[in-house]
Formats: C-alpha cells, sequence, structure tokens
C-alpha cells in the first residue's frame, strides 16, 4: 500500500461520509476523519493500494487506536476478493507473535468488510527501506532475525495437508 498523498489529506479534510462509489469518475472516495463504522472512528487515511484502503481510527468500545482496513467496495462485489480478504483475517488472527501485526476484529457493515488490526506507531519494514534505500549490517540482520521468528511462528499454524511432498525429478 502506499501512504496518502497531499491530495488525498485534502479529501480527508471534507465533511464525514462513507467510502462510496463515485460513479461519475469510477473510483471510490475514502472515509472521512469522523465517520463510525462497526464501532470504529475514523481519524485519517495511512494508506491506500488496489484493494483495500488502511485507516488510523479509534476502537471507543476499548479506548485504543487501529488501523482498520477497509475492502475497496468495487471489490466487495467480487465473491473471490471477499473470500479472499475474509481468509487473511482468519489466518492473521490465529497468529500472535511480536513480529506479526494483530487482528482484532474482522467485519462488515452495509457491504463494507474491515479488518480492526494492531496500529503500528512509526512505519513498517517497507517505509524503513523506503526511507533508507540501504541498510547498515545489524539492522539487516536484526530485520532477517525478527522477520524469520515470525516466519518460523507462522508456519506452526500451517497444517500437513496443505504443503505437497517434492517429487524426484521425473516422478508424477
Amino acid at each position: 500500500m502506499e501512504p496518502a498523498s497531499d491530495e488525498d489529506a485534502t479529501r480527508r479534510s471534507g465533511a464525514a461520509e462513507a467510502t462510496v462509489l463515485d460513479e461519475d469518475r469510477g473510483a471510490w472516495r475514502a472515509l472521512q476523519p469522523g465517520t463510525v463504522l462497526a464501532g470504529f472512528q475514523v481519524e485519517g487515511l495511512l494508506a491506500r493500494g488496489a484493494t483495500a484502503s488502511v485507516y488510523r481510527a479509534c476502537q471507543h468500545s476499548l479506548q485504543r487506536s487501529v488501523a482498520l482496513k477497509v475492502l475497496a467496495p468495487q471489490l466487495a462485489a467480487d465473491p473471490e476478493f471477499v473470500a479472499r480478504f475474509r481468509r487473511e483475517g482468519v489466518q492473521l488472527a490465529r497468529l500472535q507473535h511480536e513480529a506479526i501485526v494483530a487482528v482484532f476484529e474482522a467485519g462488515s457493515v452495509a457491504g463494507q468488510l474491515f479488518l480492526a488490526m494492531q496500529l503500528i506507531e512509526g512505519g513498517n519494514l517497507k517505509d524503513r527501506l523506503a526511507q533508507a534505500r540501504v541498510l547498515d549490517v545489524p539492522e539487516v540482520l536484526a530485520v532477517l532475525e525478527r522477520v524469520g521468528a515470525g516466519l518460523d511462528h507462522a508456519h506452526r499454524w500451517a497444517r500437513p495437508c496443505t504443503w505437497l511432498p517434492s517429487r524426484a525429478p521425473g516422478g508424477s
């Protein structure tokens, strides 16, 4: 997902409204600050990708900040995208590790699918790589250790029936 642009920030300054398909332009407009979706009040756009937008939001019931990932409305009509989005939420929610973002809730309101996730302050690895371009050796080793620990934890959740054994060359 790409960071929000200045143009996005300008659009966010308007009145609260739900994400809607802008049929005149064939595009969708972002949730505006103040919009409440399933108990999460949008504070601003963090990033927008091809399939979803991520917002900083407040979960009032627990008085905490979260990252609210909302599937693009035009994709919510596609059963394949909906299934993939829901699978992502279920799979991430099963993984509880310091190197993997936590999923708190998944849901749908008026056709808008969302994931409420742990808000990571200060950016992610993609942001860090974009900022630095080149990391020094100790930082690379620290990143690899953290990513490796997350992958090690994640692979423990994989079920044996989802793995295919290697086949010998020429095997069937």
